[in-house]
């Protein structure tokens, strides 16, 4: 998989760039304004928008954030990242409130070398996410160069990300290039042994991964609440767990006994899914009907902690048990302490993952330069999974 990148780009100075990012992050009310809460994903985006800036490109910005509908929803305007950018770049980032008619065409035109113009979120219109070939030729009207940066949301085709393409010379900033790269040395060059942690609430979600991985890591570990719907899937009583009533049939047919596969000998349950409810541990197989399972055992805990601790490729994606409430974040905290004292090149992916890791961690990831924590979650999943993104298909030399 090769990629066309900013490096291929000839006489990159002065050029106007339609730079694609993906700027889906939190935003919290102060006073009367949203401002960017977690900047993980923007900061990440800077080796790109720096490169550019030095070269003089005038640099019009695209991103959306959460799901509006097609319609204007104003907590998810994207005014709070202009604000964000110009401080944390030391320069006035310009910001119009719509994406396509006579006021973005308008700043667009006013556009300078060297400046920074953010546009509204694209999916305030619905034909972004319809990949609407004549939205998408408006967005592309904006410059003579298009830079995807927007790994995290290359997984769905959108105007912005994937019928664009059709209308610019396109090419993979530098960040789409490093997540492309990581997680292709993990999926396809991993060093052995090769581990993934799965975990999290939906086998539905994870279960592509986990067939291709069990065809190309050593062990597969699964914890969360996905166990509760693969034990259900198997006969084993669950009790009150959460469970995905439509998997349990899918999973019938699954070969749980591959010796690759870990799943959970032991379980701490609940009463109750509440803060106040007390953690018993219970072997897998004893569950009473009015029990949750809200965490992994103990003595899943040091087996999963025996597998780590040999693996020298390791991929996880997903908490191992309810981390919220802390008697029941003993599993996902075990992990994380492997992970911390392992000399094993990691990846990491998902919002929840990362969140947790930062809360129970007594590291912080740039004191552990063999973890890259990549900032997509259902895209990285993708990835590993096997799938070509839609958005990063055509970026690629043979394309």
């Amino acid at each position: 998989m090769e990629l066309r990148t900013m490096r291929d780009i000839k006489n990159l100075k002065g050029r106007r760039i339609v730079y694609r990012a993906a700027y889906e992050v939190t935003l919290e009310k102060v006073g009367k304004h949203y401002e960017v809460g977690d900047d993980f994903r923007i900061v990440r985006t800077f080796k790109t928008l720096d490169h550019l800036l030095k070269n003089k490109c005038s640099i019009v910005v695209l991103s959306y954030l959460k799901r509006p509908g097609g319609k204007v929803v104003d907590k998810w305007r994207l005014d709070p990242i202009a604000r964000y950018l110009s401080k944390a770049l030391k320069l006035k980032v310009k910001y119009v409130d719509d994406c396509v008619g006579p006021k973005a065409e308008k700043a667009v035109a006013a556009l300078r070398p060297g400046e920074i113009l953010v546009l509204e979120n694209t999916r305030f219109h619905p034909e972004e996410e319809e990949n609407d070939p004549a939205f998408a030729k408006r967005l592309a009207s904006y410059g003579e160069i298009y830079v995807n940066d927007a790994f995290a949301q290359d997984y769905k085709p959108h105007a912005s990300t994937t019928a664009i393409t059709k209308f610019l010379p396109s090419y993979a900033g530098f960040l789409l290039e490093e997540e492309i790269n990581e997680l292709n040395g993990a999926l396809n060059k991993p060093k052995g042994p090769a581990i993934a942690i799965i975990g999290g609430v939906k086998i539905s979600a994870k279960l592509g991964v986990v067939e291709k991985l069990l065809k190309k890591f050593d062990d597969i570990l699964l914890g969360g609440a996905l166990v509760n719907t693969v034990l259900k899937a198997q006969g084993v009583a669950v009790g009150k767990s959460l469970i995905e009533p439509a998997m349990v049939k899918q999973l019938e047919d699954f070969n749980f006994t591959n010796p690759k596969l870990h799943i959970p000998v032991d379980v701490m349950v609940g009463k109750s899914f509440t803060k106040g409810a007390k953690a018993v541990p219970k072997a897998v197989g004893s569950i009473g009907p009015k029990e949750w399972i809200l965490d992994i055992g103990p003595d899943t805990i040091r087996l999963f902690d025996s597998i780590i601790r040999e693996a020298k490729t390791i991929v996880w994606d997903g908490p191992m048990g309810v981390f919220e409430f802390l008697q029941f974040a003993k599993g996902t905290e075990s992990v994380i302490h492997a992970l911390v004292h392992s000399d094993a090149k990691i990846v990491i992916g998902g919002g929840e993952t990362i969140d947790v890791f930062r809360k129970f961690s007594n590291k912080t990831f740039a004191q552990l330069p063999n973890i890259y924590v990549s900032t997509g979650g259902a895209a990285m999943l993708k990835f590993l999974e096997g799938k070509t993104l839609p958005a990063v298909s055509p970026l690629l030399k043979n394309n």
